[in-house]
């Protein structure tokens, strides 16, 4: 499978941005230890040791709120990069060169939001949204629910089909704008997540990730699909230029 990397991920850009913060903090807190630590031993610290031992307090009372956040939102960015990531590895198993995956597209000229991976194939364009959502899941029209315990189910906050749903629309309506006439397929790809039933109509196909393969290779091919078509297609999305991998076999 060939690699185009459009531009950096969401969840990775917003990880790259907030270590730093965490790590000056961290490093801070440290050597206010080893100070207080030190202040034991060496005579001068010694005189100071209570107001030392009330400054680290003080700073890490005040500082708590905010790292809390922080290593919060780092544990999320990072469990969703690690779930892109795993896709990726997931497709590079089985897919050959034939298939042609694009990470963190953005449709040009639209709010939406980045795409979380285009995979360009002999079965059109599939729109992944990939979700690292952890339990398991119960799946009624565009509802999704998460199970609490037994047979208890919780409506989950963050349906992602919607928005899956809205981006295929897009991507659609810009391919043909751009004269490109191709079957554009939303799917939802649950990294951890479980899924228990499906029930109704959900406007998307959902899968957990070691099944994602099957179902791709199930969509029924395009008759008319070409390199010539794989080729302006990614041509219209502008990816000539853009970092490229491939899976050596």
């Amino acid at each position: 499978m060939k690699i185009i990397k459009y531009q950096e991920s969401y969840s990775s850009a917003n990880l790259r941005r907030l270590t730093p913060s965490f790590v000056a903090w961290l490093s801070i807190l440290s050597f206010l230890t080893v100070l207080l630590f030190l202040s034991v031993f060496i005579p001068f610290l010694h005189k100071h040791w209570l107001l030392l031992l009330i400054f680290v307090v003080v700073f890490f009372a005040l500082s708590k709120n905010h790292v809390d956040t922080l290593v919060d939102q780092i544990r999320s960015f990072r469990f969703g990069k690690e779930g892109e990531d795993a896709v990726i590895e997931e497709l590079k198993k089985t897919l050959d060169d034939n298939y042609v995956y694009v990470t963190n597209y953005q449709i040009p000229n639209t709010k939406i939001g980045d795409i979380d991976g285009l995979l360009i194939c002999p079965k059109g364009v599939l729109v992944l949204e990939v979700k690292n959502y952890v339990g398991v899941f119960r799946i009624s029209g565009d509802d999704m629910l998460r199970r609490l315990r037994g047979d208890i189910y919780k409506l989950y906050r963050r349906s992602p089909f919607q928005q899956v749903i809205r981006q295929t629309k897009y991507l659609d309506k810009f391919f043909k704008d751009n004269g490109v006439n191709v079957r554009v397929l939303p799917i939802v790809v649950l990294v951890t997540g479980k899924i228990s039933a499906i029930s109704g109509a959900t406007g998307v196909f959902v899968a957990e990730i070691n099944k994602l393969t099957n179902h791709i290779f199930e969509l029924s091919s395009i008759p008319d699909w070409s390199t010539q078509l794989s080729n302006k297609i990614i041509s219209v999305l502008d990816l000539k230029g853009q970092n490229q991998d491939r899976k050596i076999n």
